[in-house]
């Protein structure tokens, strides 16, 4: 009996000791992973990054390797779009051909999560119908609202890449509704964002900052970096279209330091393309780098749609410093990236900076066709519209087209009028002044006048030079 005794004492203290290191190993398995979620959260992805391939080195479990790969996917989904989708490919084999419940929602989500790195590769099609896939399945299992108002937030993106704004609109909305009955503030308030972007696109600013500046209030009152960095991002892109260059430069200087302090590079490049086109039309001499900073960041992340609009914006730096042979390949530059990839944006824009510089050029023909491909465009994008149409009446005036010239240079100067976008007006009334206002000259300085002091509110430097010249050729 004596034997027995210390043997059942050593057995009994082995498998205290094997349940402690057990509950050790899951307390540590915890901590790391909340780790993880804080540090994802925060938007600090590469750091999160660790933690979730810690725990897949200490789980066999397919459901779980499968979330982990997912969230794994998640920390690359911006910067590298492809490593992204092959870690989701690699959570879809762990899942294999699982049943339940729980299967059933990981491989939802894994579909879901695909439209993300195809939205950043600007691959919009395949975003969308992925999207669209995972909205099915989704709609399969009872209790996914939340999961279902992202996945109509990500489609939506998507859907006005490609300028479809009907559907875009539809689809935020259907969106917010869902935010509301979940009490979800800060989704509520990323949606009016969006929404905001909606109707900047339409031409409608007033209304789109108003609502922006609401979303902000409300996102304060969170202080999430990385949804407050996105924020400032689309302010500053509100701001250059009406024609507050300087407040435009601080939101895109204020979020480029952000995605600096997050090392997020997709925002990186994102901003920078904004804080160029602002410091251009700011007559600021590091516009050039800060665009091929963006360019470059472009090629690094493999996304052509920003890398595209930052060669239309080389562009417009390119006309404003008199080189209309740079000016063009730039835009042509811009506009086949554009076809490639149907982007709305820059086919629209890109024509305009295309007639424009065609026109510099002396090929007054070539430019009154680019401008009207461009308007072809933009049909249901007022200020896109203005633009081609500024370039298309001041191409027939070249031509010797006058009414016409007149008729497309004042349209152009009403729609940028009702929009309130100063930096564009200043452009159109001077255009005027040249043209169909040259004669009587109190009419045309009338013109100058409101080109200059709209381009001086704008701090649109090189803009108001221009007019200062204009205004010395016309006396």
């Amino acid at each position: 009996a004596g034997p027995r005794r210390p043997q059942r004492r050593r057995q009994s203290g082995g498998r205290h000791v094997a349940e402690r290191g057990h509950c050790d190993f899951r307390r540590r398995a915890r901590a790391v992973e909340q780790l993880g979620e804080a540090l994802w959260n925060g938007g600090r992805f590469g750091d999160a990054r660790p933690c979730y391939t810690e725990l897949l080195e200490t789980t066999e479990d397919p459901l779980a390797r499968a979330r982990l790969l997912r969230k794994s996917a998640w920390c690359v989904i911006e910067s590298r779009p492809d490593e992204a989708l092959d870690l989701l490919d690699q959570a879809e084999r762990e899942l294999g051909q699982r049943i339940g419940t729980d299967a059933q929602i990981e491989r939802a989500r894994i579909t879901g999560a695909r439209t993300i790195p195809h939205f950043y590769r600007s691959d919009f099609a395949v975003a969308i119908s992925e999207g669209e896939r995972a909205l099915q399945l989704f709609s399969a299992i009872p209790g996914l609202e939340r999961d279902t108002m992202e996945q109509q937030i990500r489609i939506a993106g998507a859907e006005q890449r490609l300028g479809r704004l009907e559907s875009t609109e539809a689809r935020y909305r259907d969106a917010m509704a869902r935010a509301q009955a979940l009490g979800d503030e800060l989704a509520g308030a990323r949606i009016r964002e969006s929404l905001a972007q909606v109707l900047q696109a339409r031409g409608e600013l007033r209304a789109a900052r108003l609502l922006i500046e609401e979303a902000l209030g409300t996102q304060r009152q969170y202080s999430v970096p990385r949804i407050d960095m996105i924020a400032l991002l689309n302010r500053g892109w509100l701001l250059t279209d009406v024609g507050d260059l300087p407040a435009a430069r601080a939101a895109y200087q204020e979020a480029l330091s952000r995605a600096h302090a997050l090392d997020l590079r997709y925002w990186m490049m994102h901003i920078g393309v904004g804080l160029g086109a602002a410091e251009m039309r700011l007559g600021e001499r590091r516009a050039q780098r800060t665009l091929e900073r963006a360019i470059e960041l472009a090629d690094e992340i493999g996304n052509r749609q920003r890398k595209g609009h930052a060669y239309i914006y080389l562009g417009e730096l390119a006309l404003v410093r008199g080189d209309p042979s740079a000016a063009r390949d730039y835009a042509e530059r811009g506009l086949a990236i554009a076809a490639e990839i149907n982007d709305s944006h820059g086919s629209r824009e890109g024509h305009a900076i295309l007639a424009l510089a065609q026109l510099a050029s002396g090929d007054a023909a070539a430019a009154a066709a680019a401008a009207r491909r461009g308007l072809e465009h933009a049909k249901g994008f007022p200020l896109s519209e203005g633009r081609n149409l500024l370039a298309l009446g001041r191409s027939r005036w070249a031509l010797g087209e006058r009414d016409g010239a007149a008729t497309d240079l004042a349209s152009a100067e009403h729609i940028f009028r009702v929009a309130g976008a100063r930096y564009d007006l200043a452009q159109a009334r001077l255009a005027q002044a040249r043209t169909v206002l040259a004669h009587p000259t109190r009419v045309a300085s009338a013109a100058f006048s409101e080109a200059l002091a709209l381009a001086t509110t704008a701090r649109a430097r090189a803009l108001a030079r221009e007019i200062r010249g204009a205004v010395a050729d016309h006396v």
